[in-house]
């Protein structure tokens, strides 16, 4: 196309012809180098733009204009500015892989001076930004240290007007005028010793300026060897903040006061939209923060590969950006909200922006945390990360500008580099003017004027007006399309610049358009474990889970210590391994899920696979309430005193009884309707629990951002299929084994302990005449197994078509078992020690509660649903949008769960809709189908085929007499022996609430025959054709 200025490498790419390059490249200058993957651009892209400006401005801005109705701007200039002037500066880059000013010389040499002003605000930013990582360094380093330095007036650079006011309760002189903070005198007095003015400059601070060089050689060594040594830094710089900023995000939102701070941060004032300034806010923010016309982006992006889909990224970039902006007000305002309400103050008296955020009001605030010194250290070093690669991102953006200026000259060996250490050794010497006693004003100067929103706004309407007017939009977008394709016409929508229209750019899809079919209809591979040990991992995270720690030692306590192992091993012999070994060894020779496996071997009786695939949905809505439930214990422990220790919070009561240890506290009886601290936690401040199932209440929105978090996490262990989960089963199922040694050791070290273990361990052979044990005994293998719930079949599916899944089983088996059989020593050392500190009985204190897995079941449904529409979901992307919305639907369903009524929901998924009599129900039919209809002899040849021999005879006898006797004799007796449902035993459900339970039961349990009875109906011919 005429419009292009290109030429042909030697490998066929299409590349735009770059005369100073050419002459370069002849006279032996060294190549200018790309990215190695498309993930260094993205991750350093990323780091330039997602700076201090969206922790410290932007919450700010938010709160001041408006709250949540600054977002109404905010997202109109999203989309009318940020993202077309992202894009046209990254794709100005790509197409003619030069920096901030040739790139402008080469499509319009009239409008070169665009460069030259962008580069220009890039050497001002160089010389102040980075002193702001000089501050962030002084109180990093500041913050090694038992006592914060800013916490109390006893310094000596402390004066006679400093008052500490930690809280308003303890607060002295509070209305004298002069009264200042130790937080402000330590910034004002310690860091920077200000001066009264600009024109008193004063001495250097020596030790900022230590600091200062320390920034600048950071800097120096990520960026020396060009992208090669910045697509490295930027994998830990880009992405650390980020748990930093979950850590404090999650400190945050657990404070007291922090529901305040958030709603000042959000509520929405609609009035504010008629102020102007607000409009310009909002503006301004977009451009600082997407580092619009700092040249940056277009260094950045002329690394890219000419073909790379430069529309996407910045797509996902500039969402990426504002996310991040939002996120961030949450840790920030949760924080201002807890000073608020600790110091007593209205939050607008410490809400601030820009450094005064970063550098007093939340030092103030982390004064007040229990471990200061350790969230000091925390955000201090997020702040010194966010600003690190913002920093070396700009100095790499001016360097690549003046290497593609004159290639010649730097682009031979060594010269780059002494290039950069040239722009460091200057911008260092300036910037030391700024660490003098006045040094502040100076910095102020630049940040209002040199790169002030102004000269932003100003540089873009000349950015636009050169792309779409004299270059021409129609023109520049075929440049585009060269470069990624058709897709942004197509595929993606249609931005809608005018052929010679100015660029306000929106996104319009255009009607009537298909989708490119070429490559589209192709079905992917369903993939296979890299190894025996991801899949073996995979299995015993989803089969060793809460149930071996909490339920297994109370069973055997409850029913007849040592003497429960008796029915335990009959079980684990006849049903255990046999009916696990049956799902293992049907997924691997079907390659399929729970429902096409059964679909594959037995049409007749594919309503298995249905009925296993109902539980798991249920399971997933359900299950994940307890990590929701543990994830805000584990926030809450982050404190010096644990919260349910005490009576004397907020959520207790006049019942509450402290006796941590009541054998010392005499043998007056304790009230009797006293409680304890921890029962009063759990009731009253994590489930906040009504009444009764009938009274739903206001939803726990600490519990539902505990579960967004648990979604989130299970959603990225399982995105990808098995790539993704055979590696976080590396951790997640094999670190729960050193806590459990760690426990253990701890455990049986306490007084009391040898009791403990003596109760769980002491056989009681009477307890075996009741068929109670025997029923119990049964349920635990199969809830501990995870039978009947498809997850194994699933698993299994993955496996290679030889493995040896046969030994597999066995060896899984008997390390769940004895798992359960160690974490019982666990757990009875703790009880026993209990037992000993009240002076109560053990079975006061020994409870049993739910158990059951998560990721993996996710899995499970995925599986089964790819597997049943394979050309509809085994395509790109659709996979991970089908696991997001199973994950987006049962975190919306789960919300019920998590209010105040939502306890009374759980029990009910609990006690009926994936209880003990729903999978002996199931395995009963599992058993038949594979032993009597589908034949135990074919199925053992299939076996023999895939492994190379036949199993142990025992295997096909329990397939076709012991595994369906005892599971249906057991189903029957918990039949015959149901209890209704009662919550502690006391509270009674109403009989709604009975039937909602046994819809629960009944949903799966009857998609086997109600299959079975439509198939008959639907096939014509006898009953064999079916």
């Amino acid at each position: 196309m005429d419009s292009r200025v290109s030429s042909t490498t030697s490998n066929g790419e299409t590349k735009p012809v770059c005369p100073g390059m050419e002459k370069a490249e002849e006279a032996g200058g060294l190549q200018r180098g790309h990215w190695n993957n498309k993930m260094e651009f993205v991750l350093s892209v990323a780091g330039e733009i997602i700076g201090l400006g969206n922790v410290w401005r932007f919450p700010y801005l938010c709160y001041k204009n408006g709250g949540g109705a600054f977002f109404i701007p905010y997202l109109i200039f999203l989309f009318t500015c940020g993202i077309p002037v992202f894009l046209l500066e990254t794709a100005l880059g790509q197409y003619t892989s030069q920096g901030g000013i040739t790139a402008w010389r080469k499509i319009c040499p009239i409008f070169e001076g665009i460069g030259y002003a962008s580069q220009t605000i890039v050497i001002l930013l160089n010389i102040y930004y980075i002193i702001v990582l000089a501050w962030a360094l002084f109180y990093l380093f500041s913050s090694f240290t038992i006592d914060l330095p800013w916490g109390s007036c006893r310094h000596d650079w402390n004066t006679e007007h400093c008052v500490e006011f930690q809280r308003a309760s303890s607060s002295v002189n509070l209305s004298s005028e002069n009264a200042t903070s130790p937080v402000i005198e330590f910034w004002e007095r310690r860091v920077l010793k200000i001066s009264d003015g600009i024109q008193h400059l004063g001495a250097l601070r020596w030790e900022l300026a230590l600091c200062l060089l320390l920034a600048w050689v950071i800097c120096y060594f990520c960026i020396w060897k060009g992208v090669k040594s910045t697509g490295k830094v930027v994998y830990f710089t880009a992405t650390f903040p980020y748990l930093m900023l979950v850590v404090l995000l999650i400190r945050g939102v657990t404070l007291p006061g922090a529901a305040q701070g958030i709603q000042f941060y959000l509520y929405p004032n609609l009035t504010r939209l008629w102020d102007p300034q607000v409009w310009m806010d909002a503006g301004t923010q977009i451009f600082f923060s997407f580092a619009i016309c700092l040249g940056c982006l277009t260094a950045l992006g002329s690394y890219n590969k000419y073909h790379n889909n430069c529309y996407r990224d910045c797509i996902a970039l500039c969402f990426l950006n504002s996310g991040t902006s939002f996120v961030a007000g949450f840790a920030i305002f949760s924080i201002l909200g807890f000073m608020s309400q600790e110091q007593g103050v209205p939050i607008s008296e410490v809400a601030e922006s820009g450094p005064g955020l970063a550098f007093i009001a939340y030092p103030r605030a982390v004064v007040m945390l229990p471990f200061s010194p350790l969230w000091a250290c925390c955000f201090f070093f997020m702040v010194v990360l966010l600003g690190l690669d913002s920093q070396f991102v700009c100095v790499e953006s001016l360097v690549t500008a003046l290497v593609d200026m004159y290639p010649g000259v730097f682009r031979k060996k060594n010269r780059r580099e002494v290039l950069i250490l040239g722009v460091s050794v200057t911008s260092f010497l300036v910037g030391l003017v700024m660490l003098t006693e006045g040094g502040m004003y100076v910095f102020q100067l630049f940040d209002y004027y040199a790169a002030s929103g102004t000269c932003l706004l100003f540089v873009a309407i000349f950015e636009s007006l050169c792309v779409a007017w004299a270059y021409g939009a129609g023109r520049f977008y075929d440049n585009i399309e060269d470069m990624i394709g058709p897709s942004m016409a197509a595929d993606d929508g249609k931005v809608a610049v005018p052929k010679d229209g100015p660029s306000v750019v929106s996104w319009v899809p255009e009607e009537g358009e298909k989708l490119d079919q070429e490559g589209k209809d192709q079905v992917k591979d369903r993939g296979q474990w890299s190894n025996k040990m991801e899949f073996v991992l995979s299995v015993a995270g989803e089969i060793i889970g809460l149930g071996n720690v909490w339920r297994f030692p109370y069973l055997c306590y409850k029913n007849g210590g040592g003497a429960f192992f008796f029915p335990y091993f009959i079980f684990f012999f006849t049903c255990g391994i046999p009916v696990f070994f049956l799902e293992v060894a049907l997924g691997q020779y079907t390659s399929q899920g729970s429902v096409t496996a059964w679909r594959k071997i037995c049409p007749l009786l594919q309503g298995i696979g249905l009925a296993s695939v109902v539980i798991e949905a249920y399971l997933n809505v359900y299950y994940i309430i307890i990590l929701s439930w543990a994830l805000f214990y584990l926030f809450s422990s982050f404190t010096s005193e644990l919260p349910w220790t005490a009576c004397t919070h907020s959520w207790n009561t006049e019942h509450c009884m402290d006796f941590p240890n009541r054998s010392a506290a005499g043998a007056a009886a304790p009230p009797v309707n006293f409680t304890s601290p921890v029962m009063e936690f759990w009731e009253r401040r994590v489930l906040g629990i009504s009444s009764g199932i009938h009274d739903l209440g206001a939803l726990r929105w600490e519990l539902a951002l505990c579960l967004l978090l648990a979604w989130v996490v299970c959603y990225f262990c399982i995105w990808k299929g098995v790539k993704s989960t055979g590696k976080v089963v590396y951790f997640t199922a094999t670190f729960p084994y050193l806590m459990l040694v760690i426990l253990l050791i701890r455990g049986i070290t306490l007084p009391g302990a040898y009791e403990g273990i003596i109760y769980y361990l002491k056989p009681d052979l009477l307890r075996l005449k009741d068929p109670q044990v025997w029923m119990d005994a049964g349920t635990q293998i199969f809830f501990s197994f995870a039978i009947c719930q498809g997850c194994l079949t699933a698993l299994g599916s993955y496996n290679k078509y030889h493995n040896n899944c046969y030994r597999d089983s066995i060896a899984l088996c008997f390390l769940n078992s004895a798992t359960s059989f160690v974490a019982g020593f666990v757990v009875f050392s703790i009880l026993g020690f209990m037992s000993q500190e009240q002076g109560v009985p053990i079975s006061e204190v020994a409870e049993s509660a739910p158990s059951g897995p998560q990721f993996v079941c996710v899995e499970c449904l995925v599986t089964a649903s790819v597997d049943m529409f394979p050309r509809q979901l085994r395509k790109s992307g659709r996979r991970e949008l089908l696991i997001l919305a199973i994950v987006v639907l049962c975190y919306l369903i789960g919300l019920f769960l998590v209010t105040e009524g939502g306890m009374y929901i759980f029990q009910l998924f609990d006690y009926y809709a994936c209880s003990g009599t729903c999978l002996l129900f199931l395995s009963v039919f599992e058993v038949i189908c594979i032993g009597w209809v589908y034949g135990a002899d074919r199925f053992y040849d299939n076996v023999e085929d895939m492994i190379g021999y036949r199993p142990w005879p025992l295997v096909k006898i329990s397939w076709l007499f012991l595994t369906p006797g005892l599971c249906l004799a057991t189903f029957l007796f918990s039949l015959s022996k149901y209890t209704p449902l009662r919550y502690n035993n006391v509270y009674v459900y109403p009989a709604w609430g009975y039937f909602i339970g046994w819809l629960l039961a009944g949903s799966s349990m009857s998609c086997v025959p109600l299959f079975v009875v439509v198939a008959l109906l639907k096939t014509q011919g006898s009953f064999r054709k079916v």
